[in-house]
């Protein structure tokens, strides 16, 4: 009879401190995936005057001609802030054929009770303008631009 001698090879398994070290970094790596994919998810809020920026677009009173005369390819448009709410800038877009684009950012802020003329070059194909007052919000320590959309105003122009 022969003797089967069978030879148990001895398997060395990772170390209970390898493990332990590669457990923790994979947690942590997960929560990193999961924090930056949330981050973007969850808006900053911006805030003025305390408030949420939405609440106080709703209070901007911009009176604005709506309509303006061109003249030599300019559009002079008179703006007059009646609010308390200072207006950081103005964006300007213009209208053709139902497409919307922007065509100028205003330099200078609009103050409470400030009035301005906006000049405006344009095309002849250009039938409006939308100007959409801009404000400059708190989102923790920075400061950021607000468009408020809501309070879009649109001018026809007169040829």
């Amino acid at each position: 009879m022969k003797k089967i001698i069978i030879k148990k090879e001895e398997k060395k398994a990772i170390s209970q401190v390898v493990a332990t070290i590669l457990l923790i970094t994979v947690v942590i790596i997960l929560a990193a995936i999961i924090l930056f994919a949330f981050r973007s998810v969850i808006k900053e809020q911006k805030t003025k005057f305390n408030k949420a920026i939405e609440v106080v677009c709703q209070d901007i009173d911009l009176d604005v001609q709506t309509e303006v005369q061109v003249e030599n390819g300019v559009a002079r448009i008179p703006i007059t802030n009646q609010g308390n709410i200072p207006v950081y800038k103005l964006q300007i877009n213009k209208k053709t054929w139902g497409a919307s684009q922007l065509l100028k950012y205003t330099e200078e802020s609009f103050e409470s009770g400030a009035s301005k003329i906006v000049e405006v070059e344009v095309s002849d194909e250009v039938e409006t303008l939308e100007i959409i007052p801009i404000l400059l919000s708190q989102s923790g320590t920075a400061k950021k631009e607000h468009a408020c959309i809501d309070q879009t105003i649109t001018v026809t122009l007169v040829r």
